[in-house]
């Protein structure tokens, strides 16, 4: 049996996001620079309201930086088009470095059409050039895939250094068709990537990428992977192990060793992990070592991940509670959630019920959400796995909520080649929409009770055992580790 109350996480973000309407667009004209003045104050002012984060980030002379960038990109949306407000809010939220405030643009025949002329190009004059530019050739120039319906070309952008263009080749995507721009890449000074996405409705996303995996994925963020095209079946697979994709797996990789892969805990994810683990239960019980695999898991709800715990249990988990920042935004909408929420997780509307109450009467900046440790019993220690090990790189949100119950067991070793993501100190997302209704705005309303002594973010939690960069393979690297202990 399982007691200690359940957590909202990044669940609530769903529910608010769903909830949110967005109202018709305002006519482009010769208001153009007010409405985009009046939607870069909104951002502002709400998230020096609302977000939880505020305190801790502009703490000291981040204040100070913060105001000088305030004012720098203020003037810059005044004076700019559409395009200069995106790309001053992506500053503006980036400053922030919190993977839970977000600017969400909407996704509707309103939103900003992407626009960028198409180039005449085939697979075989793509490789051809590529061929061509030998060491000239830029990590992320090469040939592309995207989900198995786009299949694209990386190639500099005329004679730019950090400009770079991917160009449709092939594609099973309606609306879209071999010749098309499908992005625009812009390196920044720190080997990231801001780009331009056009996106399945052909309205264009701002967005930030990175090259991982030795450079054969480029990791987007919630909009997922773009994985290198590589021809060679072994190297294929190889890539694949250094940075797995979206498919859930539960497989034997040997026969003391099982490898199960989750690369979400979207609650829509819920039943998938649940069947998986059922299916394949009875080899679980006398299988000796488990490799879990996170990497790259961007977080969604912490029930999802409750059935792998039974599989790593060895003590009771000690959960740290959070506190809620107070303000009029924050209370009404978790009033409205609660609400919603009422007929189908009636134990979360009353949380939410009764945080909005106190939040009321409230005369500090914070109230706590009761009881400020949990604990979470099951009914015993499987005998089976012995040893378990987690791959953690760049896991984060409810991700960083499974790694840090799972590390208080005994069978437990965290590995990974880089930290987990770090964005979990500040949490359950809220949002509004802004005065235009071009995007929504979405916020942390809550803040970790192990701050300020014991910060994730934006470091992330460091594996155990760190794997080694040039390791070609992390989970035969974890497998070997597993058997050596």
């Amino acid at each position: 049996m399982r007691t200690g109350l359940p957590r909202l996480a990044l669940w609530c973000v769903i529910v608010f996001w769903a909830a949110i309407q967005l109202p018709a667009f305002a006519p482009a004209g010769a208001r153009q620079h007010d409405r985009n003045l009046a939607d870069f104050e909104f951002v502002v002012s709400r998230v020096s309201e609302n977000y939880a984060g505020w305190e801790t980030k502009t703490a000291g002379p981040r204040r100070a930086e913060l105001d000088a960038l305030t004012g720098r990109l203020r003037q810059q949306v005044a004076g700019g088009d559409d395009r200069a407000l995106q790309a001053a809010l992506s500053e503006w939220i980036g400053w922030f470095d919190d993977g839970h405030l977000q600017v969400q643009w909407a996704s509707s025949s309103s939103a900003p059409a992407w626009r960028s002329a198409p180039r005449r190009l085939t697979e075989a004059a793509a490789v051809r050039h590529l061929i061509g530019l030998g060491e000239r050739k830029e990590p992320v120039e090469g040939l592309w895939t995207i989900d198995d319906r786009y299949r694209l070309a990386v190639l500099r952008r005329g004679r730019s250094a950090d400009r770079f263009e991917a160009i449709v080749l092939s594609t099973s995507a309606e609306g879209w068709r071999a010749g098309d721009v499908k992005a625009i890449l812009t390196r920044r000074s720190d080997g990231r990537f801001d780009i331009r996405y056009g996106s399945g409705d052909r309205t264009e996303l701002t967005l930030q990428g990175r090259l991982v995996a030795r450079g054969d994925v480029l990791d987007l963020g919630e909009l997922g992977i773009w994985r290198r095209v590589i021809d060679d079946p072994a190297a294929a697979l190889s890539a694949e192990r250094r940075w797995p994709g979206d498919a859930f797996a539960l497989t034997r990789i040997g026969p003391d060793t099982f490898y199960l892969r989750l690369p979400s805990f979207h609650d829509s994810h819920t039943e998938t992990v649940r069947a998986l683990l059922a299916r394949h239960r009875t080899e679980l019980a006398g299988t000796p070592f488990l490799i879990i695999d996170v990497r790259g898991n961007g977080g969604g709800s912490d029930f999802v991940y409750d059935p792998v715990l039974p599989y790593l249990y060895t003590r009771p988990i000690w959960r740290v509670g959070v506190e809620i920042r107070v303000s009029q935004d924050n209370t009404r909408l978790r009033a409205e959630a609660a609400e919603r929420l009422a007929p189908n997780a009636p134990e979360a509307a009353l949380v939410l019920r009764s945080e909005s109450a106190r939040m009321q009467t409230a005369t500090t900046p914070f109230v706590r959400r009761e009881p400020p440790v949990s604990i979470v019993r099951l009914a015993g220690t499987l005998p089976y796995p012995v040893r378990v090990a987690i791959l953690i790189d760049r896991a984060g949100s409810s991700a960083e909520n499974f790694i840090m119950d799972a590390r208080q067991s005994s069978k437990v070793i965290l590995m990974g080649q880089e930290n987990s993501a770090g964005v979990i100190d500040f949490g359950e997302m809220m949002g509004l929409a802004a005065p235009s209704g071009r995007f929504t705005l979405l916020w942390a309303t809550t803040r970790s009770l192990r701050l300020p002594g014991d910060p994730v973010d934006p470091d992330g939690i460091a594996p155990d055992i760190r794997i080694p960069a040039d390791s070609q393979d992390p989970v035969d690297y974890a497998a070997r580790w597993l058997r050596r202990m």
